[in-house]
Order: C-alpha cells, then sequence, then structure tokens
C-alpha cells in the first residue's frame, strides 16, 4: 500500500479498456475504488478488495449520488458510443446526449460534494483531429488546453464540446 492516506475514487468507465488499467492503477496505489457499471445480462463485475460497483448508469441521478457518496475526487472516463443501443422509447442520439453530455453534467454538479472538490476528465487526441498547422504528428507537439482543437468527427466534436464544459 502506498505511505500516503487512501483515497476513494469515484470512476466512470470502469469495464472500458482505459478504465480497467485505471482500476488496476488505483488499487495498487492502494487507493479504493467505487466504480459505476451499467448492468448487462450476463456480465460478471471483477471482485478485488477496495473496489466497489455501483450499478447503474451516467443519466441516472441516483446511480450517480451513491457513486460521488464519500468519494475524494471523480475520474470521468466513461463514454456512450452512438452506436449503443439505446433504451426503449429513445434514439440513439437523443441516448447519446442524455448520457455523455447529461451525465457530465451531473458529475461536475455532484464534484463539490468529494471531499477534495476534483473532477477529471479523460479526453480524447480525436479532438485534434489532424493537425491544422501542418505538424508531421501530433505527437511531436505538446498538447495542452491551449492547443486548438480541429474535430473531423462527431466523436471528436462532443469530447471538445465536454472538455469547454468541464473547463
Amino acid at each position: 500500500m502506498a505511505d500516503s492516506p487512501s483515497l476513494t475514487i469515484a470512476l466512470t468507465g470502469a469495464t472500458g479498456m482505459l478504465g480497467r488499467v485505471l482500476v488496476e492503477q488505483i488499487l495498487g496505489a492502494g487507493h479504493a475504488v467505487r466504480a459505476l457499471a451499467r448492468s448487462r445480462t450476463g456480465r460478471v463485475l471483477p471482485q478485488r478488495a477496495g473496489l466497489t460497483w455501483v450499478d447503474g448508469s451516467l443519466d441516472d441521478s441516483s446511480s450517480l449520488d451513491a457513486l460521488v457518496d464519500g468519494a475524494d475526487c471523480i475520474l470521468h472516463a466513461a463514454y456512450c458510443d452512438m452506436n449503443e443501443s439505446p433504451p426503449e422509447g429513445r434514439t440513439s442520439a437523443a441516448h447519446f446526449v442524455q448520457t455523455n453530455i447529461v451525465g457530465t453534467l451531473g458529475l461536475l454538479e455532484r464534484t463539490p460534494a468529494t471531499s477534495s472538490g476534483q473532477l477529471v476528465f479523460v479526453s480524447s487526441l480525436a479532438v485534434y483531429g489532424h493537425d491544422p498547422h501542418g505538424a508531421a504528428s501530433t505527437s511531436e507537439l505538446a498538447l495542452d488546453e491551449d492547443f486548438p482543437v480541429w474535430p473531423e468527427e462527431f466523436y471528436g466534436a462532443h469530447k471538445a464540446a465536454l472538455e469547454k464544459m468541464v473547463i
């Protein structure tokens, strides 16, 4: 365990590619993870010391309340894909907006309730698209909050909009 005091991190996206790595890193550093997971028939969530699963979704207020309750900070790595099947009665576009945009807003509203008042938002290189300034590769550039965004598809534009909202 880490020498520093243990934190409880509220994590979205814990079952995703990046989220699984984040869970391992956070637990490995001696901290606890409270992870939001959507219900899926037949899915078995890994059980580990320090890992607590909250059943729910980003677009459900009670799920977000349970996720954030007692957390020290929020790490938001979840993303609802446009190709994900929406719940009955909701279009794909409405589901995308409700889950990603409204869900992120719900987390922002709950951030002051964490002990640190901190939310870390995981974005994507897709916000930059191809470099509009002609650099051979964005890997050769320092990419920070001041670097111009130039998304070329909906995913990157959505992430860029969420970055502005979070900031």
